[in-house]
């Protein structure tokens, strides 16, 4: 059973920016378990895209050197497991 007190923080920040007065959100989310590392650092970046922004699959991959194409940036967004917290919605096919 999940603890109420524990999720009462990540609650709120969301109440808060569907509410329109919360853009940033700043509990923890912890990843260290979630995909490969690769994985992991892709879902850094994303979560690093400010509110009102959005970046091409490519843009993000170009920011990697380890990246090896954007289908691999595409596939770790598409796995990410806290929508809202990583933003995945900013990430788009193209900037153009």
């Amino acid at each position: 059973m999940r603890d109420p007190k524990r999720l009462a923080p990540y609650v709120q920040q969301l109440k808060e920016y569907f509410t329109g007065t919360r853009r940033v959100f700043d509990v923890p989310i912890d990843i260290s378990e979630f995909g490969t590392e690769f994985q992991r650092r892709v879902l850094q970046a994303v979560q690093r895209i400010p509110y009102g922004m959005t970046i091409s699959y490519e843009g993000v991959a170009t920011s990697m050197p380890d990246a090896s194409s954007y289908r691999s940036v595409e596939h770790a967004v598409a796995l990410n497991p806290v929508l809202f917290f990583i933003p995945d919605h900013r990430v788009v096919l193209s900037n153009n």
